[in-house]
């Protein structure tokens, strides 16, 4: 089966809450798709932008 992170096969994979499943490598939540990690990214990059203007 292939890991939804780094698209390689193995033979061990753990399913997400999500429902995707990662290799043992790639299996902290910090890394998953379901934790909206880039919207984080995205907060905060408003925030600088605003932070700037002040």
């Amino acid at each position: 089966m292939k890991c939804s992170q780094c698209k390689k096969t193995h033979a061990v994979l753990v399913t997400c809450k999500c429902g995707q499943s990662f290799c043992l490598k790639d299996r902290f939540p910090e890394k998953h798709s379901c934790t909206h990690v880039p919207e984080l990214f995205q907060i905060e990059k408003i925030v600088k932008e605003k932070i700037i203007k002040l």
